[in-house]
């Protein structure tokens, strides 16, 4: 044998499922390679090991002393491989997750199904923060592996995934639609007290998702510069049940409340807003499991939430 002793990984593993089966057929099957070829690889390893591995008999092959031996040695050390690798994974599927979120989500969406997330990952431990400006995931010194943002487009620079996508509907109370005689008439509106959710941008003005509204919809004579105005989706949901006047809800977050009847979507006019929301991590976050774990069941939550929508009569009278 050479003193540059070297034996192929690939030699070396094809020998091991061969033993396993003691069958050229048999191992080129789970090998996904043919028959010849694993042939010519004992072939090659026998004549760098200078021992034969097996007995070739006329419908079968059996092990030799030395090709056993190293059959024992080999498993062991492939069993001992998996059993460390595994033990890898389970360490980087546990432990605490931070994730950012938009303060609107975080509470109305996210927060109500986290139990079945708890449920199903009860060795992850979520840290959730609320922040309506996305953290510098990309930095180092950010103790952070996932957000989730509202926006047109996102940093190239990011693993993004969209998420949820953001409707705009008018919704009140049947009580205040009946008084105003908004059920089917969007043109009642001028006659109404109108509910806004503030942009954070600078220097946008409270009314901009009415105004983009009204205009979308064809509706003019707003009363755009009164109401009430709040900094949180939320708040203008509450304020809506209780009767305050119309306001802009986001679909996603309706859905309780329309479910319940606390509030209704008088007429039909939804603007497909252009803003999404993300799922936000990194190229190398991504890969790690716990991170997949909570991406890949929000995008089960999403697919719900959308299916929901779609077979949900929106006018509840």
């Amino acid at each position: 044998m050479s003193n540059n002793f070297s034996l192929s990984n690939q030699f070396l593993y094809t020998f091991l499922v061969t033993a396993k089966y003691l069958s050229f057929t048999k191992a080129s099957e789970e090998l996904c390679i043919t028959q010849s070829a694993v042939s010519h690889r004992i072939h090659s390893l026998e004549q760098e090991l200078g021992f034969p591995l097996f007995y070739r008999m006329t419908r079968k092959i059996i092990l030799t002393e030395e090709g056993n031996t190293l059959y024992n040695a080999l498993e062991s050390s492939f069993n001992q491989i998996d059993e460390a690798i595994k033990n890898i994974k389970k360490e980087e599927s546990r432990g605490d997750l931070f994730i950012a979120c938009a303060p609107s989500i975080s509470g109305c969406w996210l927060l109500p199904r986290l139990n079945d997330f708890r449920d199903r990952h009860p060795e992850i431990i979520l840290h959730i923060l609320s922040d309506n400006t996305p953290l510098g995931l990309e930095k180092q010194d950010r103790n952070l592996d996932l957000a989730i943002y509202c926006g047109e487009s996102i940093s190239s620079g990011l693993h993004a995934t969209p998420l949820l996508s953001d409707k705009l509907m008018p919704v009140c109370t049947k009580e205040y639609a009946l008084e105003h005689n908004l059920i089917e008439h969007p043109e009642a509106l001028k006659n109404c007290t109108l509910i806004h959710e503030t942009s954070n941008a600078a220097n946008l003005p409270y009314y901009l998702g009415w105004e983009i509204w009204s205009k979308w919809a064809g509706i003019t004579g707003l009363p755009l510069h009164s109401g009430y105005s709040f900094d949180r989706a939320e708040l203008t949901i509450i304020a809506a049940k209780q009767g305050f006047g119309v306001a802009l809800g986001r679909e996603w977050l309706l859905r309780e409340a329309l479910h319940k009847g606390e509030l209704i979507v008088p007429f039909n006019l939804v603007f497909p807003a252009p803003q999404t929301y993300y799922i936000l991590t990194t190229h190398k976050s991504i890969l790690r499991p716990k991170v997949r774990a909570f991406h890949n069941w929000l995008l089960d939550k999403a697919r719900e939430s959308t299916a929901y929508a779609e077979q949900y009569h929106l006018h509840q009278f």
